[in-house]
């Protein structure tokens, strides 16, 4: 449930690192216990069917997917926001969304030994009675500006690599890092949230 605080054409709001970016737009506020004040954001709607100020239940229809603003076919751009309303509070909205039955979600972070955050690409692959299946299920790239991955690190995760709505059971992580490559099993259990960490030189 929340209350919408936007409703219409950002071409005269920033909302994004520029105006006009996601078109037609609906952004909810949310009261979270334990997580303070969250922001959901749609955008590029073909139809929008809130009204700035208007409570909405979860489930309502809020819009219709378009490619209105910046957007190269029809997609639903959803972000999730932390504490404020702006670009630079977004974090991976795959930590927020409903898990369907059956699956569960790994985040990750790759640190040094200073704990500086390096951008690194984590190949995840499945991993079946013992046998390492070739072909990756998902490449996570890490969070950062140069890859135009406008995402901050959940404040308690700290993870900066997120994949979501992975079939429960065992994987195999590798990283390559300075030439050297690293290596992580991981189990992924049905909804539920898998945390690993990279240490690398």
């Amino acid at each position: 449930d929340g209350v919408v605080v936007f409703a219409g054409d950002d071409k005269l709001t920033l909302l994004a690192w520029t105006t006009g970016f996601y078109g037609n737009v609906v952004v909810l506020r949310h009261d979270l216990p334990g997580f303070g004040t969250a922001y959901t954001l749609y955008g590029h709607l073909f139809k929008i069917d809130a009204q700035s100020g208007q409570n909405v239940a979860a489930g309502d229809k809020i819009g219709e997917v378009g490619a209105t603003g910046m957007a190269i076919g029809s997609h639903l751009h959803f972000e999730v926001r932390l504490g404020k309303n702006d670009y630079k509070s977004n974090r991976n909205p795959e930590l927020w969304l409903q898990l369907l039955p059956g699956t569960g979600t790994l985040a990750g972070r790759i640190v040094d030994t200073t704990g500086i955050v390096p951008k690194g690409l984590v190949n995840i692959q499945r991993v079946e009675n013992g046998v390492i299946l070739k072909i990756p299920v998902v490449l996570a790239e890490t969070y950062t500006r140069e890859n135009m991955i406008s995402v901050l690190g959940d404040d308690t995760w700290h993870e900066n690599f997120a994949a979501g709505e992975l079939p429960a059971g065992d994987y195999r992580l590798t990283l390559v890092y300075n030439g050297k490559v690293y290596e992580q099993r991981v189990k992924i259990e049905d909804g539920k949230l898998t945390l690993v960490t990279f240490i690398v030189e």
